[in-house]
């Protein structure tokens, strides 16, 4: 956003101040490049930058050119890793670590402070800081500060009272895909995909962008509950998922690797849903630029707080002979549909870490068009018992192809749902790949080692309104998208009433 190549050229005033108040002065200026000159000098420990940065032009708050290290992070307020006068700490704002815990007082980025203040090292820890009068003067603090065909960029994303600067307007679209699972315990956690071998996946979806024009954009995503613990590019986990001054390019680029899960038995923490990001990509969407990491996607996770479902409901399958029910209570202020009821008993024959095909099922199913609000309101579901007996010691049969058309269609249903939600068909297709098994396979008990997801019992799938997504994670961004759309999908288990044996 602030890149050196850009139409106006801007220098920094560099402030020498004590260490643990350090500041940064940011003046910007419209001149020639051969009429500016920039010079500070430092006298004991405080800090001196150099001029503009060849960072690629990610930080926010300032591109400050050379800072001795050539450090491959992007923090969100500025990249500084050496304040210049013989230490190696960081006295200006930085989002690059989250401590193991937070006390009164404490921050891990801007944007757990208060107001327009800044989260800096002193003293040993992080903490909100005052730094108005360091502040500089600010290029904007609206759209109507830019040129007419520039926005201004707020630091920190969402505030406007703080300033920023501008930069080009660009006209894109957004399209964002995830599912909350949620548990009969109460436990939601945002998902991307699947939970896999490598360990829980508390996730939540992935971001396109799709635009003909370059641009610097800025995306904020808050947790209403609950907060990040894994983003792509790589951002301090938090409430607030901020990514400042990415740059929106073509659709063909070579994008950055991602973390590959850390062999068993290895201390570090495995990554959890960022090896898979590959397998999400899109091919038209465009390619996004933050720091050293090129990729196709934004992505972050973390569960919700206090998580409490939209709907509520108790299903009835068997209690009364052959016959399966759902009652359902609307909690939102709206109807909700389609909602998919579904309920899955499996037996199979093996255990191990292989798959094993299903050889006894009871299956119950319904495609709910229409939940009203409030409630509770009774629906039907279908209710079918499979099973098939092995030819031999070694045979495995299934009754996979026994499965009947209602059932089969469950997957389609959903799948329909995304694309009326606004997704694209190749969207659709990645999140299909990703979550039908787990959502409307039959699986045996050996395939918990590689669907630790995969449940038996009831469960609703549903995709929120718009306004629960609002409500929920609500997104800034600067520019303003031209259309987006928010598929957040509910898979929600229930409780489910059986017959006493």
């Amino acid at each position: 956003m602030f890149s050196k190549g850009s139409v106006m050229n801007r220098f920094l005033l560099r402030l020498c101040v004590p260490t643990g108040i350090a500041a940064l002065l940011l003046l910007t200026v419209a001149c020639d490049e051969s009429d500016c000159e920039v010079d500070a000098t430092c006298a004991g420990d405080v800090f001196r930058p150099d001029v503009l940065t060849a960072d690629n032009g990610q930080d926010v708050q300032a591109d400050v050119v050379s800072d001795t290290s050539h450090d491959t992070t992007t923090d969100v307020a500025a990249d500084i890793p050496s304040d210049g006068c013989g230490d190696t700490t960081t006295d200006l704002p930085s989002d690059a670590s989250k401590p193991d815990s937070t006390v009164a007082g404490e921050c891990v980025t801007d944007y757990d402070c208060e107001g327009c203040e800044s989260c800096i090292d002193q003293d040993g820890s992080k903490k909100c800081v005052d730094v108005t009068i360091y502040a500089g003067v600010r290029q904007c603090y609206s759209d109507d500060d830019c040129a007419p065909d520039q926005v201004c960029h707020y630091y920190p994303i969402g505030r406007p009272q703080c300033g920023g600067g501008c930069g080009p307007k660009g006209s894109f679209d957004l399209h964002e895909w995830g599912v909350n699972v949620v548990t009969l315990e109460g436990k939601a956690d945002m998902s991307a995909a699947p939970e896999r071998f490598y360990g829980a996946v508390v996730a939540k979806p992935v971001i396109y962008i799709y635009s003909t024009d370059q641009f610097d954009l800025d995306v904020r995503v808050d947790y209403k509950t609950g907060a990040s613990s894994e983003t792509w590019p790589v951002v301090p986990n938090g409430s607030t998922v901020a990514w400042a001054g990415l740059h929106v390019g073509g659709t063909s680029c070579e994008t950055t690797s991602t973390p590959q899960p850390e062999i068993l038995g290895s201390e570090e923490v495995p990554p959890l849903e960022i090896y898979d990001l590959p397998k999400w990509v899109v091919p038209d969407a465009n390619c996004i630029t933050w720091g050293d990491t090129i990729t196709k996607l934004l992505f972050y996770t973390g569960p919700f707080g206090d998580y409490q479902p939209p709907v509520t409901a108790t299903m009835s399958v068997g209690v009364k002979p052959d016959q399966a029910s759902v009652e359902i209570t609307n909690n939102l202020g709206e109807a909700l549909g389609p909602v998919i009821a579904m309920y899955r008993t499996a037996e199979s024959s093996c255990m191990d870490p292989s798959y094993c095909p299903v050889h006894t099922a009871r299956i119950a199913w319904a495609v709910i068009q229409n939940v009203p609000t409030g409630g509770p309101t009774r629906f039907d579901m279908e209710l079918l018992d499979l099973h098939v007996e092995p030819s031999g010691p070694d045979d495995y049969p299934s009754v996979l192809p026994l499965l009947p058309s209602g059932w089969k269609d469950l997957g389609p249903t959903l799948r329909a749902a995304l694309l009326q939600k606004g997704l694209t068909s190749a969207e659709a297709e990645v999140f299909m790949t990703a979550w039908t098994e787990t959502m409307f396979g039959l699986l045996g008990d050996d395939a918990y080692w590689y669907y630790p997801t995969y449940k038996n019992g009831g469960s609703l799938i549903y995709l929120w309104p718009d306004t629960r997504t609002a409500d929920m994670l609500p997104m800034t961004t600067v520019p303003t998208p031209a259309s987006s759309a928010r598929a957040i999908v509910e898979y929600q288990q229930v409780p489910v009433d059986l017959p006493v044996e």
